[in-house]
């Protein structure tokens, strides 16, 4: 039922886009305009109105061209309204105007409203709606002949019937050209954005990746570069190579699915099993990290990479604008099990931190990882001075 609603209501589609940018119509309104006048002025040329009911002709003679006015946004109640006026003119015109004033649906001045009709329907409807939405027109022009006495059929309703049929066809071949070309706009489309993504794979290839390998190899060797270096020094710079390391992993996974997001990923996924060793990388560079992670049965993968990912970044920008503050990391669900909450909180810094650069980049990323997962994502100072970050990760809707 709902299916023949949406049919009942069916519309067609304003306009197609183009590689260029462009918006060309696909189907223009000035057709449709030009048979609705041409059907006017044939109805009055052609069957003048005359006599004491003279005005009830020029209503049916307005009536001819409104399956014209209506065919291009409403293809369906086009046809309904020919068959209406078909009905009409069967049962109320006949009896109330000269039969030479009625004009059977075949006639030059109202077939072209009815075609113009049959072709948008075929456009705009699934083929068993058009079958049934022709059939209903055909059937009333049936009726029509019938009321008017004249048996047998003449061969005149079977060439209309057919003119019908052709305009329908016409109109579903045109429909599989515009499903075609909106193919090849997407396709195009889809084309570009994997240039783009190829472009940014190569830049960060060929810069971001040459540094941290250049960062990784310098503090790795740096104990050994560089006379008496105390051995918590030495544990540093190899906690930095070792992050350096890491860094350049990840990088490289992104840059394969940058280059192709449909491959199948080489590494798995960080998850909240690896919050821990976050946390302990975090505490390295100055900050008490206190972790608290509740991990419910059954998380998705989704929800438990995002997670770690919004707590990274959390962590990351208390290591550039709050260094040395406490901080807070929360993960679990909640009260319902429902959520996976993420909070991260962390106090003012103990004293100035150093200037950061930052592009604003990493709380939109929090959001948006949220976002798509369904969930969502606040982040903004604490009135005691520090910054907070809760994220709410669905869980039912993903598992």
């Amino acid at each position: 039922m709902r299916g023949w609603v949406t049919a009942w209501r069916a519309r067609l589609p304003n306009a197609i886009g183009t590689p260029d940018g462009v918006c060309r119509p696909v189907l223009p309104a000035w057709p449709f305009l030009v048979i609705a006048t041409f059907a006017l002025a044939a109805s009055l040329v052609v069957f003048p109105p005359a006599g004491p009911r003279s005005w009830l002709a020029a209503l049916l003679a307005v009536g001819i061209c409104l399956p014209a006015l209506l065919a291009q946004r409403l293809p369906l109640a086009a046809g309904l309204a020919a068959g209406v006026l078909n009905l009409v003119m069967a049962f109320v015109l006949v009896a109330a105007l000269p039969r030479e004033v009625v004009s059977p649906p075949w006639f030059l001045n109202a077939a072209p409203p009815q075609l113009a009709a049959a072709y948008t329907i075929g456009f705009a409807l699934p083929v068993r709606a058009v079958v049934v939405a022709l059939a209903g027109v055909v059937a009333s022009g049936v009726v029509f002949v019938l009321a008017v006495g004249r048996v047998p059929l003449p061969a005149e309703l079977w060439t209309w019937a057919a003119l019908l049929v052709v305009a329908a066809l016409l109109g579903i071949r045109q429909k599989e050209r515009h499903a075609r070309a909106l193919r090849w706009i997407a396709d195009g489309a889809q084309r570009r954005v994997q240039d783009e993504r190829d472009r940014i794979a190569r830049e960060l290839h060929d810069v971001v990746a040459h540094h941290m390998s250049v960062i990784a190899v310098r503090a790795v060797s740096a104990s050994r570069r560089i006379p008496d270096v105390s051995d918590a020094a030495a544990r540093e710079f190899a906690d930095l190579g070792t992050g350096a390391r890491e860094a350049l992993g990840e990088l490289r996974q992104l840059l394969g699915v940058l280059r192709d997001d449909t491959g199948p990923e080489l590494e798995p996924q960080p998850g909240l099993g690896d919050l821990s060793r976050l946390a302990e990388r975090t505490r390295g560079a100055g900050s008490s990290v206190a972790l608290s992670v509740a991990e419910p049965s059954g998380v998705p993968a989704a929800a438990a990479v995002s997670a770690y990912r919004i707590v990274q970044e959390a962590l990351s920008n208390v290591s550039r604008h709050a260094t040395g503050a406490r901080v807070h990391v929360r993960v679990g669900p909640d009260e319902g099990g429902t959520q996976l909450v993420v909070e991260v909180v962390n106090d003012p810094p103990p004293g100035p931190s150093a200037p950061g650069v930052s592009g604003g980049h990493g709380l939109d990323g929090m959001r948006e990882r949220a976002r798509l997962l369904g969930g969502a994502c606040v982040a903004g100072p604490t009135p005691s001075g520090g910054f907070r970050v809760r994220a709410e990760l669905p869980l039912r809707m993903l598992s």
